[in-house]
């Protein structure tokens, strides 16, 4: 009968773990939305698997760059910016950071 009304009424039951998380996606669970045949596919998992080495290697050479010469803070934002596309937690830093620069540039004009 539940099932019955949540169909009629277009919505879904609600999970313990989207509770807890306030509504908001799990910090692990990837941006996207994908189709089951997209997961299976190996040169897909290759991909992202790439995105996320490549990823942390470029948050982890900034790192060390920020205390000897080089471009840390560029490389930390090229780091975000792969993460974000796998990662909930890169995507929100790379958000937070947007709109940071825009009220930036908003209080410079």
């Amino acid at each position: 009968m539940p099932d019955e009304t949540l169909k009629v009424l277009n919505v879904e039951p609600v999970n313990a773990e989207h509770v807890a998380n306030r509504g908001r996606p799990a910090l692990f669970e990837p941006v996207s939305a994908r189709s089951a045949s997209e997961r299976q596919g190996g040169m897909h998992a290759m991909r992202r698997g790439l995105k996320v080495v490549g990823g942390f290697a470029l948050l982890a050479t900034g790192i060390v760059m920020l205390v000897t010469p080089g471009p840390g803070w560029l490389a930390i934002a090229g780091g975000i910016g792969l993460l974000a596309t796998e990662y909930v937690w890169a995507k929100r830093i790379r958000d937070r950071v947007d709109r940071a620069a825009a009220n930036l540039k908003m209080k410079k004009n």
